[in-house]
């Protein structure tokens, strides 16, 4: 086994080799972005080098083990509601740990359902409740490969239907929750707000906030993919593990079906079966002369289920948002996911706003002074104070 002196040389190797890597001449803070960028694009490099070396598996525990956990902000208590297959944490300053009726900010963390956790997010939720004086809420949700689709959205729905339902003994104002999310966490927002709205009709959220939300596993052949994963933080390999893995968990199809979203047309098959999906698209895919990708009738109708692709939603669920916030990074691989849903939200007759962060790639949040406790550039503590800030004017 390598000491881990010798790991930590094989990874500034490694950052070195891979320093090529810039950001958007345009992006704020140049040089300390493209130092961050770096650290994370490389964990996403090795994490796709470990899969195709070994399994999908190896490569997720692998990647596991780069989420360390985060101390919760020293003002703020943290309680944990244990509900079987999921957990709830709460945290709340400490001065208003008896206050009736507060309003309530749930996240879901991301980590492309397949890793993340709460307390690697801990320092982040906490410091919100402390700075905003809310109560903030988070979901220890399921995770695929042993818990794919729906298990991480099945947890989220049931945890934020348990928020509302018992608002009263939890101290929380069912009138004044917004959900919030990065990544698939966005997505799950997402699909929460939609599918609690569809079970309980009369109740209405104060707001959603996706930053930078995956809403579709349909294709990764768009525009953004393309010219953002050499400036970006996210791969697409990554994007397809993690598609792959929320479709079919532990699995000998799993691996299998990474290469037939590389080397074949999901898209294609789909439209097959559905030929109208092209409208969503606005003809942003471009899948060339790619064969269609081999997939069963019931493959085709998981990846077309808008819980696992929300774009695909109906123009009337969507019409049904509460009031939406979505927030985008600009050198995104998921950029067009973002504007696609925005779109067709916005021609629904959603009431969404749409903020593009310039310069900004994904796992923004995650380099927020909030985050790790360390400022590593003053344009993402201004993207992430832009968007906490209005979470806190949606529940006002």
């Amino acid at each position: 086994m390598l000491k881990k002196g010798a790991i930590f040389a094989v990874f500034v190797a490694l950052f070195a080799y891979k320093f090529h890597f810039r950001p958007v001449d345009h992006a704020p803070d140049y040089l300390r972005r493209a130092v961050a960028h770096n650290i994370w694009n490389s964990i996403f490099f090795l994490t796709e080098k470990v899969r195709s070396a070994t399994s999908s598996r190896a490569a997720i525990g692998f990647m596991q083990k780069a989420m360390m956990p985060t101390p919760t902000n020293e003002d703020a208590i943290e309680e944990i509601v244990d509900n079987g297959e999921y957990k709830i944490h709460f945290w709340r300053r400490k001065d208003l740990v008896e206050e009736e009726n507060q309003p309530v900010a749930i996240f879901f963390h991301g980590g492309g359902f397949i890793v993340g956790d709460v307390p690697s997010v801990s320092s982040f939720y906490s410091s919100i409740a402390v700075q905003k004086g809310i109560t903030v809420a988070s979901v220890e949700y399921r995770l695929a490969p042993k818990h794919p689709f729906p298990a991480p959205s099945d947890d989220c729905i049931a945890a934020t239907e348990y928020i509302i339902n018992n608002s009263e003994s939890l101290k929380i104002n069912k009138d004044k929750i917004v959900l919030a999310g990065d990544s698939a966490g966005g997505e799950l927002a997402i699909v929460t707000a939609i599918e609690v709205k569809f079970k309980m009709p009369d109740f209405n959220f104060a707001g959603l906030v996706p930053v930078y939300p995956c809403t579709q596993f349909l294709t990764h052949r768009m525009k953004a993919f393309d010219e953002n994963e050499s400036t970006g933080v996210l791969t697409q390999d990554f994007w397809r593990m993690a598609g792959a893995n929320h479709a079919f968990g532990i699995s000998a199809k799993t691996d299998e079906f990474i290469e037939e979203m590389k080397n074949k047309s999901v898209f294609k098959r789909i439209a097959q079966v559905y030929p109208n999906i092209e409208e969503r698209f606005l003809g942003s895919e471009d899948e060339g002369d790619l064969e269609p990708a081999e997939m069963t009738d019931e493959e085709v109708e998981l990846f077309v289920d808008p819980r696992f692709s929300p774009l695909l939603y109906s123009d009337e669920a969507l019409w049904h948002l509460p009031e939406t916030h979505l927030f985008t990074s600009e050198i995104d691989i998921l950029y067009d996911d973002q504007r696609l849903f925005y779109e067709a939200a916005s021609e629904a007759g959603a009431n969404i706003k749409w903020t593009v962060w310039k310069g900004a790639a994904h796992c923004e949040q995650s380099f927020s002074t909030i985050a790790i406790g360390k400022t590593i550039a003053p344009s993402v503590d201004r993207n992430v104070e832009e968007m906490i800030n209005v979470i806190a004017d949606l529940l006002e």
